[in-house]
């Protein structure tokens, strides 16, 4: 079947994790074939090359409630064709804006504590968006989500336009709030039940973990695909075949081994990294160790500081843009996933794949898992002999000594990394599952 004109709503941002993701999941179709609607931010940061249908939400389709509007604006609509993208593309990329005053970031966990983060916005399907994908004519539309706002101009949307809708989710958005128990349930069944309504009818369902695929289609009662988070091999390659790993040498002073860690800070991690950093200062003290560990993250120091405390900025690297992450990948001896195992962390993270697992994986450096057994990407890791397993509690120390004094584990979980990314992670190989995917969904659609 030939490759069907796709219209993209969601994160395309070329800064973020789900925009980069999103763009690697389609790297392999036809750019003539797509346009993109992103959630917010810039033309600048949405554009591809040869992509040249483009629609920025804005205030014409967005807008805060009120109080929350008083202290924040949605930018302008702006949609892009052709005749203004040339000028449009030329523009500076600007980044992405990570750093907030310590007022504003309790501001916005008070709001998502509450669960008022997922309907801070309120949406319409203007004319300008509906006329713009009148002219573009798709064949299919693709969406990703987080938000009940953003739902509900899906659900406008499906109204409007008769053709086949692909909802991919990439969390487990109705445990999203992390709150009491009672505010919990309020927005669970909430969000459930849009959900349901959302994938009614002519809707190809994708996740991003087998696990949540199992889970999601008996939740819903209704069939889920996984689709991996695809990789490019060509940008790791060079630094992945350079690896080999460090031996043990007793008749050294001071063993030297480097764990990299390039991810972000949140709730969902904070803990885990705390207890690392103290468990490899506790070991450092040893006369026979000297374990760094290097942090990379697009979130600024002082969301670090705010976290983990002062002592992280030792640790503390800056930003590493993505096209550098496979050399900073290749400096380590070892790279850390740490994820946490209180309850209601891990009742979000459960059924998710982090985006880092296959970056991990293809860079061909052995992975330091510091998470629950019970999580998506745990299960998927250690079943396949992917990566070093540690609980977060006090057997970490053992663990981490272990773990730097046996290369030969090492090699062995690294080399089963590095093979199971060429075979399953592949933009290769997931741009062909999506598009049998698509296409054995819009055959049974037209019957």
């Amino acid at each position: 079947m030939e490759d069907q004109k796709v219209l993209i709503i969601a994160d395309f941002n070329q800064r973020t994790a789900n925009g980069i993701t999103i763009r690697s999941f389609f790297k392999t179709w036809p750019r003539t074939k797509i346009a993109v609607c992103d959630w917010s931010g810039s033309i600048e940061n949405s554009y591809v090359e040869e992509i040249t249908d483009y629609y920025i939400l804005g205030k014409t389709e967005v807008c805060f409630i009120w109080p929350i509007s008083l202290i924040s604006k949605v930018n302008e609509s702006s949609k892009f064709r052709k005749d203004n993208l040339l000028r449009a593309k030329s523009k500076t990329n600007s980044d992405v804006n990570l750093t907030y005053s310590r007022s504003r970031r309790t501001f916005i966990n008070l709001l998502q504590y509450t669960g008022l983060s997922q309907v801070r916005k309120k949406v319409k399907l203007s004319t300008e968006l509906r006329n713009w994908i009148y002219d573009y004519k798709p064949d299919i539309v693709y969406s990703s989500f987080s938000t009940i706002y953003e739902m509900n101009l899906l659900l406008k949307l499906k109204k409007e336009i008769p053709v086949p809708f692909i909802i991919h989710f990439f969390d487990d958005v109705q445990k999203s709030i992390k709150s009491i128990n009672i505010i919990n349930y309020f927005w669970s069944s909430r969000i459930k039940k849009k959900i349901l309504n959302l994938i009614n009818g002519n809707v190809l369902c994708l996740t991003v973990s087998p696990k949540m695929e199992h889970e999601f289609t008996n939740r819903y009662r209704k069939s889920f695909y996984n689709l991996f988070y695809p990789i490019d091999p060509e940008l790791f390659k060079k630094n992945a075949l350079s690896f080999s790993s460090k031996e043990f040498n007793t008749s050294k002073k001071k063993l030297e081994f480097t764990f990299v860690y390039t991810g972000k800070i949140d709730s969902d991690t904070i803990r885990p990294i705390k207890v690392f950093i103290k468990a490899i200062e506790d070991i450092n003290k040893y006369k026979h160790y000297n374990i760094n560990f290097k942090i990379y993250s697009q979130y600024h120091l002082n969301a670090w500081i705010e976290g983990i405390g002062e002592k992280v900025v030792k640790y503390f690297h800056g930003k590493a843009e993505f096209s550098r992450i496979p050399e900073v990948l290749s400096q380590a001896d070892a790279l850390l996933l740490p994820l946490d195992d209180r309850p209601k962390s891990v009742s979000y993270t459960k059924l998710s794949m982090s985006t880092k697992a296959p970056e991990y994986m293809i860079s061909n450096r052995p992975i330091f898992l510091l998470a629950p057994k019970i999580l998506a990407v745990s299960e998927y890791l250690l079943s396949n002999e992917c990566a070093f397993h540690s609980d977060i509690n006090s057997s970490i120390k053992t663990n981490i000594i272990k773990f730097i004094e046996n290369s030969k584990i090492r090699s062995q979980i690294a080399e089963n990394a590095y093979y199971m990314a060429l075979k399953h992670h592949t933009i290769e190989s997931v741009g062909s599952r999506l598009r049998t995917l698509i296409n054995n969904h819009l055959s049974n659609s037209y019957k």
